[in-house]
C-alpha cells in the first residue's frame, strides 16, 4: 500500500525526523512512504503542495501525524482528501494498532512453539509405542518359530511313523 505522510513541517525544526521515524515505522510493515519531508528546500509554498497534492492522489492512504492540525499545509491535505475521498489514518492509531499486533504475533508465536513441544513430545511416544511393537513382533515370530519346531503335520496314512507306501 502506498501511503503518504502528512504533518506540520513549517515552523517544525524536527520534521525531518518526525517523517523519517514515522516513514521507518510505515515500511517495517510493507508499504511504500510517499514523504513530502524529503523534498528540496527553496519552493514556495504552492509549488509545495501541488507536489502534495499529486503524492496524495496516486497514495492509498494519508497518515496524519500528530500535531497535523497546526500546520496550514496538512490542514489543506486534509480537506483535499475529504473532497476526493482519500481514505485517512491517524499516526498514532496506527502506532498503536502495530503494537496490538505485535504483542498478539508474540503471544501466537509462543502458542505455537508451546504446541511444536507438544508434536515432539507425542513423536517420542510413538518413536517407543513403535519400538515396542517391534519388540512384540520379535517375541511372536520366536513363539512361531519354537510352535513350528514342535509342530509337525500328520500324515492321516502313516501309522507309527511307518507310511503306507512302505507296506506295498
Amino acid at each position: 500500500m502506498k501511503v503518504y505522510i502528512a504533518g506540520k513541517i513549517t515552523g517544525n525544526e524536527n520534521y525531518r525526523e518526525e517523517f523519517a521515524k514515522a516513514q521507518a515505522e510505515i515500511e517495517k510493515n510493507g508499504h511504500i512512504v510517499l514523504n513530502p519531508a524529503v523534498l528540496p528546500d527553496g519552493l514556495t509554498k504552492w509549488e509545495y503542495m501541488r507536489i502534495c497534492f499529486s503524492m496524495i492522489d496516486i497514495a492509498d492512504v494519508v497518515m496524519f501525524l500528530p500535531r497535523w492540525q497546526d500546520s496550514d499545509g496538512a490542514m489543506l491535505e486534509a480537506d483535499y482528501c475529504l473532497y476526493i475521498n482519500k481514505p485517512i489514518e491517524y499516526y498514532s492509531t496506527f502506532i498503536k494498532l502495530r503494537s496490538q499486533k505485535m504483542n498478539r504475533i508474540k503471544e501466537l508465536e509462543s502458542l505455537l512453539e508451546q504446541k511444536n513441544s507438544e508434536i515432539d513430545n507425542l513423536l517420542v511416544e510413538i518413536d517407543e509405542l513403535n519400538d515396542k511393537i517391534d519388540e512384540k513382533t520379535e517375541e511372536i515370530d520366536t513363539l512361531n518359530e519354537n510352535i513350528s519346531e514342535f509342530y509337525r503335520p500328520v500324515d492321516p496314512y502313516e501309522y507309527n511313523g511307518v507310511s503306507r507306501s512302505d507296506f506295498h
